[in-house]
């Protein structure tokens, strides 16, 4: 699916990817991509956006300002169910290099949120897991949580993990770091913290919930 400007989906049920019955099970195909600026927002009122089987991917976009909410945010709500998004590089080619971010304005869900992207991963605004569940948020490049930016879990555990290694050669490791500007919390479980290949870094003014690992 793609669009000149915004996407706006509203769905009763459940919002996933398309499977092809051909591809390997439980492959989601085919992504949503704005064009020029365009704001995206999925809205399930009573079931999830994207799951485990058929997440939902979103092509990566290549804004230069990490706070401009107004130019392709990305929107969620999963107002009964769980969120399970995946990010897509704008190279677009077999086994493309991680390129472009994901820019998430708000998400909400109540069964856990799952993020993973080929590329960076930018939160601008609040995501809010509300009730069971997990966040979990990979990232091939870096990840960072913006100044007006916030992770909350009332679930169990949370993770943020960054950069790739190539087991061949090393050369082609691909550098992942981890910034936290806005507030981190998480009720319950271990907080997770792991950068593969780069550093890990939080501004003084911030705040940091719960057990915490890092590596």
């Amino acid at each position: 699916m793609s669009s000149g400007k915004n996407i706006f989906v509203n769905a009763v049920g459940n919002i996933v990817g398309y499977i092809d019955p051909n591809a390997t099970a439980g492959e989601a195909l085919g992504y949503i991509r704005t064009e020029n600026d365009g704001t995206l927002q999925l809205v399930s009122q009573t079931g999830s956006v994207g799951t485990t089987d058929a997440a939902v991917r979103i092509f990566n976009s290549n804004i230069s300002d990490e706070d401009d909410r107004t130019k392709n945010g990305v929107t969620i709500s999963a107002e009964e169910g769980g969120v399970n998004i995946i990010g897509v590089s704008t190279e677009i080619a077999a086994n493309a290099t991680p390129q472009g971010g994901l820019y998430l304005n708000t998400v909400t869900a109540k069964a856990g949120i799952n993020v993973t992207d080929n590329g960076t991963v930018k939160v601008l605004g609040a995501v809010k897991n509300t009730a069971s569940g997990s966040v979990d948020m990979t990232a091939q490049k870096d990840l960072t949580v913006g100044a007006q930016g916030s992770i909350n879990n009332k679930g169990t555990g949370l993770s943020l993990t960054v950069g790739q290694i190539n087991a061949t050669d090393s050369t082609k490791n691909v550098t992942g770091n981890i910034t936290l500007r806005g507030d981190v919390s998480n009720a319950n479980g271990t907080t997770v913290l792991d950068s593969k290949t780069g550093a890990i870094s939080q501004t003084y003014d911030n705040t940091m919930l719960q057990r915490l690992m890092l590596s």
